[in-house]
Protein backbone atom coordinates (compact mmCIF):
# COMPACT_ATOMS: atom_id res chain seq x y z
CA UNK A 1 0.00 0.00 0.00
CA UNK A 2 1.23 3.45 -0.65
CA UNK A 3 1.22 5.94 1.93
CA UNK A 4 -0.26 9.28 0.77
CA UNK A 5 1.72 12.39 -1.15
CA UNK A 6 1.91 15.80 0.62
CA UNK A 7 -1.30 17.79 -0.24
CA UNK A 8 -0.41 19.95 -3.19
CA UNK A 9 -1.53 23.38 -5.10
CA UNK A 10 -2.68 21.24 -8.11
CA UNK A 11 -4.23 18.50 -5.83
CA UNK A 12 -8.01 17.83 -6.18
CA UNK A 13 -9.46 20.30 -3.59
CA UNK A 14 -12.33 17.96 -4.14
CA UNK A 15 -11.52 15.15 -1.27
CA UNK A 16 -9.72 15.92 2.38
CA UNK A 17 -8.36 12.74 1.77
CA UNK A 18 -7.23 9.90 -0.16
CA UNK A 19 -6.40 7.07 -0.01
CA UNK A 20 -4.15 3.77 -2.15
CA UNK A 21 -5.38 0.46 -0.43
CA UNK A 22 -4.56 -2.61 -2.23
CA UNK A 23 -7.87 -2.92 -3.97
CA UNK A 24 -8.82 0.66 -4.81
CA UNK A 25 -8.20 4.51 -4.04
CA UNK A 26 -10.76 5.66 -1.51
CA UNK A 27 -11.63 9.33 -1.29
CA UNK A 28 -12.49 10.68 1.80
CA UNK A 29 -14.61 14.16 2.41
CA UNK A 30 -14.93 15.33 5.47
CA UNK A 31 -16.93 18.76 7.76
CA UNK A 32 -14.92 20.07 10.65
CA UNK A 33 -16.80 17.61 13.13
CA UNK A 34 -17.09 14.15 10.86
CA UNK A 35 -16.54 12.15 8.14
CA UNK A 36 -19.25 13.23 5.42
CA UNK A 37 -18.46 10.71 2.58
CA UNK A 38 -15.92 7.70 1.34
CA UNK A 39 -16.25 6.85 -2.06
CA UNK A 40 -14.55 4.47 -4.26
CA UNK A 41 -12.00 6.61 -6.94
CA UNK A 42 -10.91 5.21 -10.02
CA UNK A 43 -7.49 3.18 -9.33
CA UNK A 44 -4.70 5.94 -10.83
CA UNK A 45 -6.18 8.33 -8.98
CA UNK A 46 -3.22 9.88 -6.03
CA UNK A 47 -3.09 9.70 -3.06
CA UNK A 48 -3.78 12.76 -1.06
CA UNK A 49 -2.27 13.60 2.55
CA UNK A 50 -5.35 14.12 5.35
CA UNK A 51 -6.28 17.91 5.21
CA UNK A 52 -7.90 17.66 8.53
CA UNK A 53 -8.16 16.35 11.64
CA UNK A 54 -11.18 14.43 11.09
CA UNK A 55 -9.55 13.06 7.58
CA UNK A 56 -6.47 11.94 9.46
CA UNK A 57 -8.48 9.98 11.96
CA UNK A 58 -10.41 8.50 8.91
CA UNK A 59 -7.43 7.49 7.20
CA UNK A 60 -5.51 5.71 10.58
CA UNK A 61 -9.09 4.08 11.29
CA UNK A 62 -9.43 2.57 7.76
CA UNK A 63 -6.10 1.28 7.59
CA UNK A 64 -6.66 -0.51 11.12
CA UNK A 65 -9.99 -2.06 9.94
CA UNK A 66 -7.82 -3.13 6.48
CA UNK A 67 -5.28 -4.68 9.03
CA UNK A 68 -8.25 -6.47 10.94
CA UNK A 69 -11.60 -6.40 10.31
CA UNK A 70 -13.24 -6.63 13.34
CA UNK A 71 -11.29 -2.83 14.35
CA UNK A 72 -14.69 -0.97 14.96
CA UNK A 73 -14.78 2.66 13.29
CA UNK A 74 -15.45 5.41 16.25
CA UNK A 75 -14.22 8.77 13.63
CA UNK A 76 -17.82 10.77 14.09
CA UNK A 77 -19.96 10.35 11.02
CA UNK A 78 -22.55 12.61 9.09
CA UNK A 79 -23.73 10.99 5.81
CA UNK A 80 -25.42 13.54 3.52
CA UNK A 81 -28.16 11.81 1.56
CA UNK A 82 -31.44 11.59 0.61
CA UNK A 83 -34.04 10.24 3.08
CA UNK A 84 -34.65 6.83 1.44
CA UNK A 85 -30.34 6.95 1.17
CA UNK A 86 -30.32 7.19 4.41
CA UNK A 87 -33.15 4.08 5.12
CA UNK A 88 -31.14 2.07 2.97
CA UNK A 89 -27.48 2.86 5.28
CA UNK A 90 -29.49 2.20 8.70
CA UNK A 91 -30.16 -1.24 7.06
CA UNK A 92 -27.05 -1.76 5.54
CA UNK A 93 -25.67 -1.04 9.16
CA UNK A 94 -28.23 -2.85 10.96
CA UNK A 95 -26.16 -6.23 9.38
CA UNK A 96 -24.23 -8.24 12.10
CA UNK A 97 -20.96 -8.55 11.23
CA UNK A 98 -20.06 -11.98 9.41
CA UNK A 99 -23.48 -12.20 7.87
CA UNK A 100 -24.75 -10.55 4.44
CA UNK A 101 -27.58 -9.73 2.37
CA UNK A 102 -28.59 -9.18 -1.22
CA UNK A 103 -29.78 -5.85 -2.36
CA UNK A 104 -33.79 -8.48 -2.83
CA UNK A 105 -33.46 -8.99 1.15
CA UNK A 106 -32.72 -5.17 1.60
CA UNK A 107 -35.70 -3.93 -0.57
CA UNK A 108 -38.29 -6.40 0.75
CA UNK A 109 -37.13 -5.06 4.40
CA UNK A 110 -37.53 -1.53 2.83
CA UNK A 111 -40.85 -2.06 0.55
CA UNK A 112 -38.88 -0.69 -2.54
CA UNK A 113 -37.22 -1.99 -4.99
CA UNK A 114 -33.63 -4.59 -5.18
CA UNK A 115 -32.40 -1.93 -7.91
CA UNK A 116 -32.76 1.28 -5.98
CA UNK A 117 -31.60 -0.36 -2.97
CA UNK A 118 -27.98 -1.25 -5.37
CA UNK A 119 -27.86 1.98 -6.16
Amino acid sequence: MSGPTPRSADASPTWDAVLLTPVCALGVRTSAIAVTEVAYLPPATPAIAPGDPIAARAVREIERYLADPGFRFTVPLAPRGTAFQQRVWDAIGAIVPGESRTYGELARRLATAARAVGQ
